[in-house]
C-alpha cells in the first residue's frame, strides 16, 4: 500500500483523514511540522503529502519548500481554511503542481485527488 504523509496541527483533522484514507493508503499522520519533516526525510518516498497552511513552528508554505528541496516532484495537497485570495494566487504561482482544497472539503474529492 502506498504511503501518504498528513500534516495538520488539528488532531481531529489528522485522525479523520487517516481513518478515511487508510483503506487505500498507508497514512503517516503528524500534528508537529518538525516531526513530519523528519519522517519525510527518513521514510520517503510518499505518494502524496497533505499539509495544512496555518500551523505553529513551521507554516505550511515553509514546510512545502523544505519538502521540495528533498523531492522537487513530490505530490502535495494543501488543505486550508485561509480565505486570503492573494495567498492562494501566490501559492498556485509558486507551487504550480500543488493542489489546494479549501476547508471544509469533501473527503471523496480528496480521495480522487490522491488516486
Amino acid at each position: 500500500m502506498e504511503k501518504i504523509l498528513i500534516l495538520d496541527d488539528d488532531v481531529d483533522i489528522t485522525t479523520m483523514l487517516s481513518d478515511f484514507l487508510k483503506s487505500n493508503f498507508n497514512p503517516a499522520c503528524f500534528n508537529d511540522p518538525e516531526l513530519a519533516y523528519n519522517h519525510f526525510q527518513n521514510n520517503g518516498p510518499f505518494r502524496s503529502v497533505i499539509v495544512d497552511l496555518d500551523m505553529p513552528k513551521i507554516n505550511g508554505e515553509k514546510f512545502i519548500g523544505l519538502i521540495r528541496e528533498i523531492n522537487p516532484e513530490q505530490n502535495i495537497t494543501i488543505i486550508t481554511g485561509v480565505e486570503d485570495l492573494d495567498l492562494m494566487e501566490h501559492l498556485v504561482t509558486k507551487y504550480p503542481k500543488c493542489r489546494i482544497l479549501k476547508k471544509p472539503f469533501d473527503l471523496n474529492r480528496l480521495l480522487l485527488e490522491l488516486l
